[in-house]
């Protein structure tokens, strides 16, 4: 959230936020469909189809991974989680 604030304004994308139960289900199916195993996951679409995800932790601090991803310089999934058997983010070319 501090990141969103230093942007000062609105942000120029959608966000949606979605809590889940300790079983990772919510009301409306969301986590399911989105397969959501871990907490907390951030999900970037850009028209319509996940670009990436960043699972638990961020391996080089949310900010900038975040910033990777809405900004395309990064896709894939991040994680500085060894749990999550994810595979490491490749950079955008």
């Amino acid at each position: 959230w501090r990141a969103l604030d230093e942007i000062g304004g609105p942000v120029p994308f959608k966000i949606e936020y979605n809590a889940v139960d300790r079983q990772k289900n919510d009301p409306i199916g969301l986590a399911k469909a989105s397969d959501i195993r871990f907490v907390p996951t951030f999900i970037v679409k850009r028209d319509g189809k996940e670009v990436g995800r960043i699972i638990e932790s961020s391996p080089n601090g949310i900010e900038t991974d975040l910033g990777a991803l809405l900004t395309g310089k990064a896709h894939g999934i991040l994680s500085a989680s060894q749990d999550t058997g994810a595979e490491p983010a490749s950079p955008s070319h």
